[in-house]
């Protein structure tokens, strides 16, 4: 699966020190949503785990694999067509120079809409 083009993420500014926000735009004219499903396009949810991957590589500045999910919970759909911004909030705790803990609260950014919620750890490398 491609996922150039899909979307564009940005970190926002936030008030904690692990505490990280991030708001991803999503591109509703993606191929990605020509099979997945058309007509009715629906953003897959392994789509939405890759952003929080690229969330935290934007956050720690190095490229980031997600080597544990403790929970990954999806809580709604997301129609490209009708909302586009979504919000990560991230709560970072390091372990090491090369690992790390995440939990994470997908929201909608039209709705405030939560979508995901996610807790797991992080592997910088």
């Amino acid at each position: 699966m491609k996922l150039e083009n899909l979307y564009k993420i940005e970190e926002l500014p936030s008030a904690e020190g692990s505490s990280r926000l991030f708001e991803a735009i999503i591109n509703p004219q993606s191929d990605i949503f020509k099979g997945h499903f058309p007509g009715a396009p629906v953003l897959p949810g392994v789509c939405t785990l890759y952003m929080l991957k690229d969330c935290l590589s934007l956050a720690l500045n190095s490229d980031v694999t997600i080597s544990e999910i403790s929970q990954c919970k999806f809580t709604g759909m997301v129609d490209p067509v009708s909302e586009q911004r979504m919000e990560f909030q991230t709560e970072i705790k390091e372990e090491s120079e090369k690992t790390g803990r995440v939990n994470a609260t997908v929201k909608m950014g039209e709705t405030g809409r939560v979508i995901m919620k996610f807790r797991g750890g992080y592997r910088i490398g």
